[in-house]
C-alpha cells in the first residue's frame, strides 16, 4: 500500500471561520470534497517546512513561524471507496490564527488549477450542518480548540469527534 505523509493547515480568521478548498480527485469516481490547505511532504522536508511551503503555494500566505502541530492521524484511502489506488496517509495538522485574506493562485500547479473547484471561509455551524463532503468530520472541534487555545486534540477510539484538553 502506498504511503503518503502530509501536512495540513487550519487557517482560522478573526470571525472564527476556516479557509477550505473544494477539491476533485482527478481520475476518481469520488465526489468533490472540501479540504484544508496543505499537501505531501517532500523528501528531506519536515512537516513544518511542508506546511510553510504549501501555504505559500496554495494561498500566497507567507508564514514566518510555524506553531506546533495540533493534531495527527493516519487514514486509509481505498479503491473500494472510489479512490484511484489504495494508500495510507499520515496527516499532521497545524492551526494558525490569521486575518482573512484573498488567496492567490499564482503558485498553483496545472493539476491544482484543474482539480480545485472553489474556495470558501466556513463557519462552525455551516461545517456541522453541511451535507457536502469534508476532509475530516471533526473540523469544528479543531476550530474550537484553536479559538480556545485548548490543544492538542485527541481522537478517542476512531470516533467522529475529538476530545480537547480541560
Amino acid at each position: 500500500m502506498k504511503r503518503r505523509n502530509m501536512a495540513r493547515a487550519l487557517l482560522v480568521d478573526q470571525e472564527n471561520t476556516i479557509l477550505m478548498f473544494k477539491f476533485k480527485l482527478l481520475n476518481s469516481k469520488r465526489q468533490p470534497s472540501w479540504i484544508t490547505p496543505g499537501g505531501g511532504i517532500e523528501y528531506g522536508e519536515s512537516p513544518a517546512e511542508t506546511i510553510a511551503r504549501e501555504l505559500w503555494e496554495e494561498t500566497g500566505l507567507l508564514v514566518k513561524e510555524v506553531p506546533p502541530p495540533i493534531y495527527e492521524d493516519e487514514v486509509k484511502f481505498l479503491r473500494t471507496a472510489g479512490y484511484s489506488r489504495d494508500s495510507v496517509s499520515r496527516r499532521t495538522f497545524y492551526g494558525f490564527r490569521v486575518n482573512r485574506f484573498e488567496t492567490s493562485k499564482t503558485n498553483w500547479t496545472p493539476i491544482e488549477l484543474e482539480s480545485t473547484l472553489d474556495e470558501r471561509w466556513w463557519n462552525i455551524d455551516d461545517l456541522e450542518n453541511t451535507s457536502e463532503s469534508l476532509q475530516v468530520s471533526f473540523l469544528p472541534d479543531l476550530i474550537t480548540g484553536i479559538v480556545s487555545g485548548k490543544l492538542p486534540a485527541v481522537r478517542i477510539n476512531n470516533s467522529e469527534r475529538l476530545i480537547l484538553p480541560e
